[in-house]
């Protein structure tokens, strides 16, 4: 089973994830001379388990082309704003040693799209994992500051 493992920082856990579009806009109708690539940058996740929905911030969806999709009214501790919609596929980077750590597989492992909101800048993370993906396996933190995330 894949699994990220880490250590709170500070209380919060942050991991690397990958973010794209879930669907890319199409340019002109050309033939095709090389195979399609999936382009997934690499961005700083922060998971937060009081979070319904996953965010990314507006840098994020400008760098990567994300387009709103309508918008949303989304809570916090102070008040209620209302936030541009945004629809994407969320991934992960995990490894998996099978109690091998001489064996250890990395890989890949892409959640199901997700309509997820813009929210602004953030100095210390780029997109906000909500339990709409957290949900998706199980995630455990520890006394020790441990945490570990098993997907699927």
């Amino acid at each position: 089973m894949p699994i990220i493992t880490g250590k709170l920082n500070n209380r919060r856990a942050l991991i690397e994830c990958g973010l794209r579009p879930t669907i890319e806009l199409i340019g002109g109708v050309e033939p095709i001379q090389s195979p399609l690539t999936m382009d997934i940058q690499p961005f700083r996740g922060l998971i937060d388990t009081g979070a319904q929905i996953t965010c990314v911030t507006a840098r994020v969806a400008r760098q990567i082309g994300l387009v709103p999709r309508g918008k949303r009214h989304l809570g916090n501790i102070s008040d209620v704003r209302s936030h541009r919609t945004l629809s994407f596929v969320l991934g992960v980077w995990y490894s998996q040693d099978n109690g091998e750590t001489q064996n250890a597989t990395t890989g890949y492992f892409g959640f199901e799209p997700v309509l997820g909101c813009e929210i602004p800048d953030k100095m210390d993370f780029d997109i906000l994992i909500g339990m709409d993906i957290i949900s998706q396996g199980d995630f455990m933190t520890r006394r020790s500051g441990d945490f570990t995330w098993e997907l699927g």
